[in-house]
């Protein structure tokens, strides 16, 4: 009898683990809680599950009543809501990190202090509370510009503040400390050329996973507000696995024996956003899961049974990972508005997905079978290919059949640096 798998979440990362997960062959349903309705198309063992993500006791008794061998948490709020701490008291099998261990991501400040007992190289800070406020104004007029401010807690991707001008910092001090009561972490700003490095964790077993590059900004060469991503590629260069090891030797393995030694041992996949800078390799930021949009476009690079890796990660085995000689692109359709304000509500009119790409499905819903944009990005468009060019080509092309008067994208995934 095939197995069960429960995933957590409702967008296109989710939507990809479960494409991932329906390949195996020894899988025989994948639920996703609550998923979205994009999530059915093409699929056969698919099943939303009208759970949200932080209803921890209403997962778990679902995990229980359906027999669920493996659950796996997509999003952060998930992990930050206690979700593995309430299924792991129930003895039922979860890939995540606990509530403590998830504050690699759900508190900067946690981070960066994880980060300085273990000697990972990372940018010069200091951390405010809201009752900081004279001294935060005070750092960040100190500090030369640009100033990258952060808010320390969840923020849905979009927390990270890159200030060119006195007033906006002082704009953004104010208005996270004194109005929004959000503890922030002022930070010099780094340059150089940035990427994400994926593993899965158990303790201080580590299986890497890959590289890839998304793209924060919201329009084109990088200009607009910070996003939760708007496309990404993958490889990122010839030196891949390189890059890989040399992310594992110097960072990830540092992080996983300090958190294990600091009583907050870390599993799950650990998602390590790293810049390349002059001075070597320092580390942007740590989430506590696969990111979106890179899980769309690494996943099918992959050739892995997802479900034999999951066994490796619990057995602390090595498993053996092959990965496809292609470029994989990915271009994220948002609604317009995003990220301060999309709009919302609008039918969205699709022509016919044709092979050569794969769409995954975020902010949408369903009304008599018409999907809906309902969330600030909507869907992202992905392609598998020997050349990166083509892979532009076919994702770009398919695009101009689709009704973008409330959408938008980036027109330079795979081409700005």
């Amino acid at each position: 009898m095939g197995k069960k798998i429960l995933i957590i979440g409702s967008g296109g990362r989710e939507h990809a683990l479960a494409v991932a997960f329906e390949k195996s062959a020894s899988v025989a349903a994948v639920y996703v809680a609550p998923g979205n309705p994009g999530m059915l198309l093409g699929t056969e063992s698919v099943h939303c599950v009208p759970i949200p993500t932080t209803e921890t006791d209403a997962l778990v008794a679902f995990a229980q009543s359906e027999a669920i061998d493996y659950t796996f948490v997509g999003p952060e709020v998930a992990i930050e809501a206690g979700v593995v701490d309430a299924f792991r008291e129930k003895n039922l099998l979860i890939i995540g990190p606990t509530k403590v261990a998830g504050q690699i991501e759900t508190s900067k400040i946690f981070a960066k202090v994880m980060m300085e007992k273990a000697g990972i190289p990372t940018a010069g800070y200091q951390a405010f509370s809201e009752h900081d406020y004279k001294a935060a104004h005070h750092y960040v007029n100190a500090l030369p510009l640009p100033v990258v401010i952060k808010e320390s807690g969840l923020a849905g991707g979009k927390g990270v503040y890159i200030c060119e001008e006195r007033t906006h910092a002082e704009r953004i001090v104010r208005e996270t400390l004194l109005a929004r009561k959000r503890a922030i972490i002022v930070e010099e700003f780094l340059e150089g050329p940035e990427f994400s490095h994926f593993s899965l964790v158990n303790g201080e077993h580590i299986i890497s996973l890959g590289i890839a590059r998304d793209y924060k900004r919201a329009f084109d060469l990088d200009k607009g507000l910070n996003t939760g991503g708007m496309g990404a590629i993958a490889p990122v260069s010839l030196e891949d696995a390189q890059l890989s090891d040399e992310i594992v030797a110097t960072i990830v393995r540092p992080l996983t024996k300090t958190m294990m030694e600091n009583g907050t041992p870390y599993t799950g996949i650990l998602y390590t956003g790293v810049m390349a800078t002059k001075t070597g390799l320092k580390v942007i930021e740590f989430n506590a899961r696969f990111g979106d949009p890179e899980t769309q476009i690494l996943l099918p690079l992959i050739e892995v049974d997802w479900l034999d890796l999951f066994k490796h990660h619990f057995n602390q085995t090595e498993p053996t990972l092959t990965y496809l000689l292609l470029q994989s692109v990915g271009v994220m359709i948002a609604a317009k508005g995003y990220p301060e304000k999309p709009v919302t509500g609008f039918a969205l009119h699709l022509p016919e997905v044709p092979p050569n790409i794969t769409v995954y499905y975020s902010g949408v819903s369903s009304v008599n079978g018409q999907l809906l944009a309902t969330g600030g990005r909507v869907f992202m468009v992905t392609c598998q290919d020997e050349n990166l060019d083509r892979c532009r080509e076919h994702i770009y092309g398919w695009l101009e059949g689709v009704d973008m008067e409330n959408l938008f994208c980036r027109s330079d995934i795979g081409v700005s640096n």
